[in-house]
């Protein structure tokens, strides 16, 4: 609930281009903490798999807290 004030803001989020993080209200948000927004490309592999490495060494991060 407050991953922010817990963990620290990114500098970056990677996403696909899924609606989850391109829409209106994540975009003020991003904007707001500085935070950069790369989106991966649309059928790649690589990209997402690098996305998905990130998001698995981020949860481990996280569990072990």
């Amino acid at each position: 609930e407050n991953i922010f004030s817990r963990y620290g803001v990114p500098r970056a989020i990677i996403s696909d281009g899924g609606s989850h993080f391109c829409n209106r209200p994540v975009g003020i948000l991003m904007r707001k903490y500085g935070i950069v927004h790369k989106v991966s490309t649309a059928y790649h592999p690589q990209t997402n798999g690098q996305a998905e490495l990130a998001n698995r060494e981020i949860k481990r991060i996280i569990e072990k807290r």
